[in-house]
């Protein structure tokens, strides 16, 4: 957690996952973390999906 994000916050993942949601072009290093907390998976055909664990995180933030 950096110095200026509050506590009550959510992490800067959570808040670029939320933009991915929304149509928001984000980076492949967000892509790639996103994928590594299990938010978001590569379909059978490559496409990105959103996971259920990162619906309910984006739920648990308010950001859903």
């Amino acid at each position: 957690m950096t110095q200026n994000q509050n506590q009550n916050e959510p992490s800067p993942w959570i808040l670029t996952l939320a933009e991915w949601v929304r149509g928001v072009p984000v980076s492949d290093e967000a892509l790639y973390r996103m994928q590594q907390f299990s938010f978001i998976y590569p379909d059978d055909k490559g496409v990105l999906k959103l996971t259920p664990a990162g619906e309910q995180t984006l739920k648990e933030n308010g950001l859903a």
